[in-house]
């Protein structure tokens, strides 16, 4: 599951990879910092919180306006042994811009 900021809940694959693929079509930059990752005592499930800071492209796709936020992701162990996430979700610290009043 992706949980993305200003869209709908992407469920499956191929809705996550094109919800990915829109935002990394625009991004000139992306970083991201854990701030804290925990396992479950039974070592099947695990989360990690923490920071990113996102660049856009611009109309002349050159590096733009600055996003800067936190995300959650929770993991769970496969049957294998590898890790997948199994739920990601993220939003801005960016304050939405101002209402304009009324016009009176």
């Amino acid at each position: 599951m992706l949980l993305p900021p200003n869209q709908s809940l992407a469920s499956g694959k191929n809705a996550i990879r094109a919800s990915w693929e829109g935002l990394l079509k625009q991004t000139a930059a992306l970083s991201w910092k854990a701030s804290n990752v925990e396992v479950a005592k039974s070592g099947e499930l695990g989360y990690l919180y923490g920071t990113f800071r996102l660049t856009v492209k611009d109309a002349a796709g050159a590096p733009g306006a600055v996003d800067t936020g936190k995300m959650v992701e929770i993991w769970k162990k496969q049957r294998d042994g590898a890790w997948k996430c199994i739920v990601d979700t993220f939003n801005s610290d960016v304050p939405l811009p101002a209402t304009p009043a009324p016009k009176k």
